[in-house]
């Protein structure tokens, strides 16, 4: 709408009246704006009039968008897209031109000829900073307390004023907020917020990147009780409407043997054509996260499960992950499946994605399947008859794909 070509300036409520909506979202539309501005898509002129940053600025070399810093200090800037959307190429920015910008940060720059040829980028206002606290390692340099900053393509450490009083030690990791970013020219200032401990004690390494990247172990409340709430409604024996039941199907997992989610499970037959249906059900997460939920909003955040050496931060409670969303064996879960139907030479002909409610009915390891591939005639007491002869259906099927 602001982006229009003959769009007049008018504040947030004159936008909600345009675009007609009800009285009730006003609010959600100022927000959308103030999320805009400190994206840098949209900008505030005088008496909150809403306008694009360069209607602002009446500089068309200047641009805004989010800095990307290689390891030899040099960096990209991707612009915020503008007007219809459209590809955008990433700016270069040399590191003599970065400022004091840092990895994610929301950056202002002035586009200018490049004496290589083509375009590249200067800083000239940080926006919106990314993040403020670093994990690092503390030291001495020439008397002065400094830190060495983890992950940063900055050539010399922050200072860290007076730490007399705080039990550190020279290499000791520590956690701090920097008051003053570093740039080429002059190094930061920064003030310990946290002192981690040995830098060579693994695990104090491992918290050190959990600080660097905010990475938090423990669970909002109200995340924690709408999983509570999701556990609750579920009941393995209501298959809810719309899903195929391949309850009697035999089904099977193969994980590491110290795995606590199970995320896939497969099945494996000849149909009437003569031809082979793989199987591939996979855990249904979304089933048990409601669009727009504070379930929702808390793995958006997390994006992703994080794995470190000595553990595992889940993208959901463990309720969720390990449990209601987990391929468990003798038990139903409900998953989107994936059917393949493919020739005796490997040939794919069909396929097809639906929901499905599943029975696992045997959980292997990969070093028990290593065994049965080496003798299975063993394996024929401990299995039932089904099961394996799915196995040895798998591996003469894998061999010859």
């Amino acid at each position: 709408f602001v982006y229009h070509p003959q769009y007049q300036p008018v504040k947030p409520k004159g936008i909600h009246r345009a675009l007609g909506l009800p009285p009730e979202t006003y609010q959600h539309v100022r927000k959308a704006v103030k999320r805009l501005v400190q994206e840098g898509k949209l900008a505030y002129a005088g008496n909150h009039l809403v306008l694009t940053p360069e209607q602002i600025s009446g500089d068309t070399k200047l641009t805004r968008g989010t800095f990307r810093q290689a390891a030899a200090g040099f960096g990209f800037v991707r612009p915020v897209p503008t007007g219809k959307l459209a590809a955008v190429e990433d700016i270069f920015i040399p590191a003599s031109a970065t400022s004091s910008a840092m990895e994610g940060d929301l950056v202002a720059i002035r586009v200018r000829g490049s004496r290589r040829g083509g375009q590249e980028g200067e800083v000239i206002e940080i926006v919106q900073r990314a993040r403020r606290q670093f994990a690092g390692t503390y030291g001495v340099q020439d008397g002065r307390s400094v830190v060495w900053l983890d992950g940063v393509a900055v050539g010399s450490p922050v200072d860290v004023g007076d730490v007399r009083g705080l039990p550190v030690e020279q290499g000791d990791k520590v956690v701090v907020e920097l008051v003053k970013f570093p740039d080429q020219f002059a190094a930061g200032e920064a003030v310990i917020l946290e002192v981690l401990g040995s830098s060579k004690n693994p695990a104090v390494d491992t918290l050190a990147v959990m600080r660097q990247f905010a990475l938090q172990e423990e669970f909002p409340d109200e995340v924690i009780e709408q999983a509570r709430q999701q556990a609750d409604a579920f009941q393995e024996g209501n298959i809810p409407e719309g899903r195929r039941d391949l309850t009697g199907v035999v089904t099977l997992t193969i994980d590491p043997h110290d795995a606590r989610d199970f995320d896939d499970a497969i099945f494996l037959s000849r149909n009437e054509k003569g031809n082979w249906e793989l199987l591939v059900h996979i855990a249904d997460v979304s089933h048990f996260v409601p669009i727009g939920s504070v379930l929702d909003d808390e793995a958006k955040k997390r994006a992703t499960s994080v794995y470190l050496p000595d553990r595992v931060i889940p993208m959901l409670p463990e309720l969720i992950s390990n449990h209601l969303a987990s391929l468990q064996p003798h038990k139903v879960r409900l998953t989107k499946t994936v059917l393949m139907e493919m020739t005796e030479t490997g040939t794919i002909v069909h396929q097809e994605v639906f929901n499905s409610a599943i029975h696992n009915d045997q959980r292997l390891n990969y070093e028990q399947v290593d065994l049965y591939l080496q003798s299975p005639e063993d394996w024929r007491e401990r299995l039932t008859p089904e099961v394996w002869q799915l196995l040895r259906d798998m591996h003469t099927r894998a061999m010859v794909l």
